[in-house]
């Protein structure tokens, strides 16, 4: 008997956990992972709650899509009928964030087929109505709102123009007014391209890198190729010290508009700030790949016009002359340097692993030096006298261990203080991001017969070509050329 009952618990067991996982609802994420459970939704976005009670928070612009992973349960009674009301209200979260209209019609319909409950049926029915409506209108989504394509286009138009608004706002410094309207902008429609990157450049100037990187990185989810988010994000990236994704992402900007002059000079600064160890590394050599690839194009055409350059800058060919020849000096001397360097930073090798096995050696007497007496008390015995000479020997190391790391900082500064001594600095060791001319505007598409919709100011010649190259290196100062996305909207044929 009590056998049959086990078997029975075995059976029954698995079959409870399949019964408890079909009322899961799903959401997907931007970045393809799937979490199951009970979503409910809060101010942040979602919180999924899982079967073993863990729950995670989900934002709002991470959320691909959200779906009822089973059709309604039918059941007879109060529990039957609450089931069915909870798989209604399932159902209409997950269509929330949803676009295709056809299959949230289809949903619908399969739940009104399905269910056999009257309260739910009353209310999907009414829901099944309102989107055949949507749908026989051709209605469209626009962050949260449904309209018609005309709606669509004539608040692409308003937003488009408060995005120019912004813009000119940010240009004359007037960045708090700008902010305010992109809030407006973004309650309106999360994952609106152009707000999306202008309050990342907001972020940026405020030197919250942090939150600059979250709303390009919401940015990217949408448009992954546009190529002043791809450089802004290399320089962030490289603020934050993460090396190996800076220079990624700078080689995703080049081979997403090749042969751009400002941003294969950028290429060139952000190479040069790369530490030694990070130089080998395969993003940075695969950065070194295209960078030479595009590099080699655009110094030909650059020879044409006299122009040659000169690290991430250009300069014409009588300072090329002249710089050439300092440099032959300059490399002497650095050579030297990076001898003696080399030479400095090997002592300090070999003193960190004469130190380690000094100390190893030191902590095996130390430990041995216990032994147990006849009535089985452990005492001490007196340390030999090799102990206290590798002591002493550890003391001396690492006194001459802080002499050669003073030694190597002093090379360093001399090193610095002879590549000074080019007329032409060969970087200026400071990366420029594309600010508000770098916005992407996304324009839907215009009913037939209509004329497409641009954008207010005209957009620049498309980065496939190289384009024309002024004859003086840039300054400093000078703003960035435009780079920017036109197109049909997320969802356009």
């Amino acid at each position: 008997m009590r056998r049959r009952r086990l078997l029975s618990l075995r059976v029954l067991i698995p079959a409870l956990a399949v019964c408890a996982c079909a009322h899961a609802d799903v959401i997907i994420t931007t970045d393809g992972e799937r979490l199951e459970g009970e979503i409910r939704r809060i101010p942040e976005g979602w919180r999924v709650t899982k079967a073993d009670g863990t729950s995670v928070v989900v934002v709002a612009t991470k959320i691909k899509l959200i779906e009822l992973s089973n059709a309604p349960t039918n059941g007879g009674g109060a529990s039957g009928s609450g089931r069915s009301l909870e798989g209604l209200q399932s159902l209409r979260r997950s269509v929330e964030h949803s676009t295709d209209i056809d299959k949230i019609v289809e949903r619908y319909e399969r739940f009104v087929e399905q269910s056999k409950d009257d309260a739910a049926l009353v209310e999907a029915k009414k829901d099944l109505a309102t989107w055949t409506d949507r749908r026989d209108r051709k209605l469209v989504k626009v962050g949260r709102r449904w309209v018609t394509p005309d709606e669509q286009r004539q608040l692409a138009m308003q937003t488009t123009q408060k995005i120019e608004d912004v813009r000119q706002l940010i240009k004359t410094g007037k960045t708090r007014d700008a902010d305010k309207i992109l809030s407006g902008i973004l309650d309106d429609e999360p994952t609106n391209v152009s707000a999306l990157y202008l309050a990342g450049v907001l972020r940026a100037k405020d030197g919250n890198y942090s939150e600059a990187k979250k709303q390009f990185t919401a940015l990217q989810q949408i448009l992954p190729d546009h190529p002043p988010t791809l450089l802004n994000m290399a320089i962030i990236l490289m603020k934050q010290k993460q090396w190996g994704p800076a220079a990624a992402m700078m080689e995703q900007a080049l081979a997403s508009a090749p042969n751009v002059q400002f941003l294969i000079d950028q290429s060139a600064e952000l190479a040069n700030q790369l530490p030694d160890d990070q130089q080998k590394t395969p993003a940075a050599q695969k950065l070194a790949r295209r960078f030479a690839e595009q590099d080699a194009q655009l110094q030909t055409t650059m020879a044409r016009r006299e122009m040659y350059r000169w690290g991430a800058t250009w300069v014409d060919k009588s300072t090329h002359d002249k710089l050439l020849a300092v440099d032959v000096e300059v490399k002497k001397k650095l050579a030297d340097l990076n001898g003696d360097f080399d030479l400095t930073q090997n002592r300090i090798t070999a003193i960190d692993q004469q130190v380690a096995d000094n100390q190893k050696a030191m902590r095996d007497i130390e430990t041995r030096s216990y032994v147990r007496t006849a009535d089985g008390t452990l005492v001490r015995v007196p340390y030999p006298s090799a102990y206290y000479d590798m002591q002493r020997e550890v003391t001396k190391l690492k006194a001459e261990r802080q002499e050669m790391s003073a030694r190597v900082d002093t090379l360093r500064a001399a090193a610095k203080k002879v590549q000074a001594d080019y007329p032409v600095p060969k970087y200026t060791g400071i990366l420029r991001m594309i600010e508000e001319d770098g916005v992407p505007i996304l324009v839907p598409e215009a009913a037939p017969g209509e004329a497409q919709h641009v954008t207010p100011r005209p957009p620049p010649a498309p980065p496939a070509t190289l384009p024309e190259v002024s004859t003086q290196p840039i300054p400093p100062d000078a703003p960035p050329p435009s780079i920017i996305r036109i197109g049909p909207g997320p969802g356009a044929e």
